[in-house]
């Protein structure tokens, strides 16, 4: 009887430690979902800079050549 209760014991510890990793790769899962984005925001981010950049780069560029060409 008393190795009964031990592996009811068990068993029920052994579900315990089941729904708690459960829960942890679930929580796993949504922490990479979030980090993902934070990195796809912070690469937007870098795209938006280089873009105001190459515009203001050409908008010189042209200044120039029209101020050159007087126009």
């Amino acid at each position: 009887m008393d190795n009964e209760r031990k592996i009811t014991d068990m068993l029920q510890k052994l579900t315990e430690i089941d729904t708690k990793l459960d829960t942890a790769l679930h929580e796993l899962s949504d922490h990479e979902t979030r980090l993902r984005k934070l990195e796809g925001v912070s690469g937007k981010r870098w795209d938006n800079v280089l873009t105001t950049l190459i515009s203001v780069i050409i908008g010189i560029i042209s200044g120039l050549i029209v101020g050159y060409l007087g126009l």
